[in-house]
C-alpha cells in the first residue's frame, strides 16, 4: 500500500492530489468543449477528432506537469502521486464514460475496447507530463517548505 513520502503529512497529499484530480479534469471538459466549438462550424467530424485530440492533449500535458512542478515544490515526488490524479480524473470525465475522450472512439465502436484504448492514450500523455515537470532538476533538489 502506498504511504505518504517522508516529510509530507498525509493530509496536504490527499488535498494536492484532490485538487489535481480537478484541474486535470476541468481542463480536459473545456477541452472537449472547446473542440466542439471550434469544429461545429466546419460540421466534419474529421475536423472534431482532430481539434479534440490535439486539445485534450495539450491541456492535459500542460496541466499534468504544472500540477508535477507544484507538487515537486511541496516535496510530493512526482512518481506515482502525479499519476494517481491523471487517472481519477480520465475516470471521472464524461466523455471517457461514453468512450469518446480521445482517438479511441474512431477506432473501434465506442465502449469498454474504445474506453480502454483512450485510458492507455490518456494514461501516457498523463506520464509524458509527469516527465516533463519532473525534469527540472532544481525542484527535486531543494523543495521550498511554505511556513518555515
Amino acid at each position: 500500500m502506498l504511504s505518504a513520502p517522508p516529510g509530507v503529512r498525509p493530509l496536504r497529499l490527499v488535498g494536492h492530489l484532490a485538487l489535481s484530480t480537478v484541474v486535470l479534469l476541468a481542463a480536459s471538459v473545456v477541452a472537449a468543449v472547446l473542440a466542439i466549438l471550434i469544429a461545429r462550424p466546419s460540421g466534419s467530424v474529421g475536423t472534431f477528432v482532430v481539434v479534440q485530440v490535439l486539445l485534450v492533449t495539450v491541456l492535459l500535458a500542460w496541466t499534468t506537469r504544472w500540477r508535477t512542478t507544484v507538487g515537486l515544490r511541496a516535496g510530493v515526488p512526482a512518481v506515482p502521486w502525479a499519476l494517481v490524479p491523471g487517472v481519477l480524473a480520465y475516470l471521472l470525465n464524461p466523455s471517457a464514460w461514453a468512450g469518446t475522450a480521445l482517438l479511441g472512439w474512431q477506432l473501434v465502436t465506442p465502449g469498454v475496447l474504445s474506453w480502454t484504448i483512450d485510458l492507455l492514450l490518456w494514461t501516457s500523455v498523463v506520464g509524458l507530463g509527469v516527465l516533463w515537470g519532473d525534469s527540472q532538476e532544481e525542484l527535486r533538489e531543494a523543495p521550498l517548505t511554505p511556513y518555515g
